[in-house]
């Protein structure tokens, strides 16, 4: 027999079901975000987010002018590109083109070897013989973002255009 308004008990009788599954959900998903944490360095996101914007720059369609950068920009390359120069960051770029291979850079490249400690911390564990975890995790904090990569590009220098490669590396230290 069918009876109107049979399927209002079988609905209110499921509410608790689906307000169980639920929090049973709540609790599995919140103890895995704690679990699972993703541990974000904004200095490497930074870095990133530098390196392409001075990829933009410099070669926004794959052409590389050296040309329209002037032999005294090339050694300020924030201020070519329109960003604020910083006492925190570092960018070199190496364009190596079938003619010759021309640098261009911005900030201390003194800067590097802060980098190069904290790869060494990485692969042994330790900067200098004889340091504890407890050290390790003091200087962690200071840890720079980096961000390199090599792109294929046209280099066009003299009216002539050649195959070439540009290297791109940032490097920002933390904040004082």
């Amino acid at each position: 027999m069918n009876k109107r308004g049979s399927g209002v008990g079988d609905i209110v009788e499921m509410v608790p079901v689906l307000v169980l599954i639920s929090a049973i959900a709540v609790v599995i998903f919140g103890a895995s975000s704690v679990y699972y944490a993703y541990d974000i360095s904004v200095r490497d996101a930074e870095s990133l987010l530098l390196g392409r914007a001075i990829v933009e720059c410099l070669f926004p369609e794959g052409v590389l002018n050296l040309d329209n950068i002037k032999e005294e920009d090339r050694s300020f390359i924030l201020r070519h590109c329109g960003i604020e120069e910083s006492e925190r960051i570092y960018v070199g770029v190496e364009v190596d083109s079938d003619a010759r291979k021309v640098y261009l850079k911005d900030g201390d490249e003194g800067l590097l070897w802060v980098r190069d400690l904290f790869e060494k911390v990485v692969v042994t564990g330790n900067a200098v013989s004889g340091w504890n975890n407890e050290n390790v995790e003091k200087i962690a904090k200071y840890n720079p973002g980096y961000f390199s990569d090599e792109y294929k590009a046209f280099v066009f220098e003299n009216g002539v255009t050649r195959d070439g490669f540009v290297k791109v590396e940032v490097l920002i230290n933390y904040e004082k």
